[in-house]
């Protein structure tokens, strides 16, 4: 148990370093997870910096097995 704790510490510490770096963190059939971020429109390049970015956040794209199985989830209505 030790070994799962001491590698799940280690992938909480290095996913978000490579995500910062540019980096898409490829995590096998489990999905892929990569930056993204909005910003205010410039009217030119010389113009565009970090101060414009308005939001920065983690786009997860599940695997296919996920996707495959969120297509089978069924939703009902609960009173």
């Amino acid at each position: 148990m030790a070994d799962v704790v001491a590698v799940l510490e280690r992938f909480i510490e290095l996913v978000p370093e490579k995500l910062m770096d540019g980096y898409l963190v490829k995590l096998g059939e489990f999905g892929t997870s990569r930056i993204g971020f909005s910003c205010e429109g410039q009217e030119t390049a010389n113009k565009v910096s970090a101060k414009v970015l308005t939001d920065v956040r983690i786009n997860f794209r599940p695997g296919k097995a996920i996707r495959s199985n969120l297509k089978l989830t069924k939703f009902e209505k609960l009173n």
